[in-house]
C-alpha cells in the first residue's frame, strides 16, 4: 500500500516518522471517495468528527477515522462514514470523490490524533 496517495504524500512531507508510516501502512485501508448518497445534504465543514457520528447514529454507515488527502492541500485527519467499508460517504467537504482516504477502526483514533498533532503542517483541524 506504499503508493496509497495519503502515504506517498505522508512521506515526501518528510515531517513523520517511520514507526509512524510503518503504523499507518499496516493498519490503515484505502477508501474511495464517492458523491454523496441521494437525500444527504452537505453540511458544515470543520466538523467532520461531529457530522460522521451524526450519520452513523442516523444510519449512512459505519464511522471511520482516519487521513485524507484532498485535491490541493496536505494530508489531513478527518472522519467519514462507509456502509462497505471501501466508499466514503462524506458530508463534509464538497468533492469527497476527488479526495484520497485511507482509513482505520476506530480503536486507532487517538494514535492517529497523536500522530497528526505532531504535525501542525499536516493536521488542520477547522479544514473538516
Amino acid at each position: 500500500m506504499s503508493d496509497h496517495p495519503v502515504i506517498a504524500a505522508l512521506r515526501s512531507s518528510g515531517r513523520i516518522s517511520d514507526d509512524d508510516l510503518d503504523y499507518i501502512e499496516k493498519h490503515g485501508r484505502p477508501y474511495r471517495g464517492s458523491r454523496l448518497p441521494s437525500g444527504l445534504r452537505l453540511r458544515g465543514a470543520g466538523k467532520c468528527f461531529t457530522v460522521s457520528d451524526e450519520l452513523e447514529a442516523d444510519g449512512w454507515g459505519r464511522y471511520v477515522t482516519g487521513i485524507a488527502l484532498p485535491p490541493v492541500g496536505p494530508p489531513k485527519q478527518h472522519a467519514w462514514v462507509s456502509k462497505d467499508g471501501r466508499t466514503v460517504i462524506d458530508a463534509t467537504w464538497p468533492e469527497p470523490h476527488r479526495v484520497a482516504y485511507l482509513g482505520f477502526d476506530r480503536r486507532h483514533e487517538a494514535r492517529i490524533d497523536r500522530m497528526m498533532r505532531a504535525n501542525s503542517t499536516i493536521r488542520i483541524p477547522s479544514f473538516g
